[in-house]
């Protein structure tokens, strides 16, 4: 978690800079500003390692928070996902871009885009046909629930 979230703060947030704002341009061209810029500068390059812990702390709790809040999947579940929905999901894309790539540099743009609507209801149509001919309602498991237990009820008794 600390690697996602300092992969996280470097890549998307900005690294160790307060805000990303090249203060060096506003010290130069801008005179009326070069004391915001040196105070934010000072900022910059004293306090960077404060800031990216910082972020890195925000990237850690949104990670947590993430993975309590989504449903947890059993691992049949995930393959199930995985091979029946993402994998014919991703391999329709491919065709549907490779032949967008391919007519639009031979026939133009219009074509492309013509050809990768084409492409994507014939992989919409062959994905309901395939799910028509599969076995019926195959992973269907009973629905997990808590019960809770009723506080005015006795104990019973336990004989050895």
């Amino acid at each position: 978690m600390l690697t996602y979230s300092a992969v996280f703060a470097t890549t998307f947030l900005g690294g160790w800079h307060l805000v990303p704002i090249r203060w060096e341009w506003f010290d130069t061209h801008m005179t009326a500003l070069s004391w915001p810029a040196h105070l934010f500068m000072w900022v910059d390059s004293h306090l960077a390692p404060l800031i990216f812990l910082g972020k890195m702390a925000f990237g850690i709790c949104v990670y947590i928070w993430i993975r309590a809040t989504l449903p947890r999947l059993r691992y049949d579940q995930l393959m199930s996902l995985g091979w029946r929905t993402l994998l014919p999901i991703a391999t329709a894309n491919l065709i549907a871009i490779a032949t967008w790539m391919v007519v639009s540099r031979v026939y133009g743009v219009w074509a492309g885009v013509l050809a990768f609507a084409v492409a994507l209801a014939l992989g919409y149509w062959l994905y309901k046909a395939l799910n028509k001919l599969g076995p019926g309602e195959v992973g269907t498991y009973d629905s997990r629930t808590i019960r809770m237990v009723d506080p005015e009820a006795k104990a019973k008794e336990v004989i050895a």
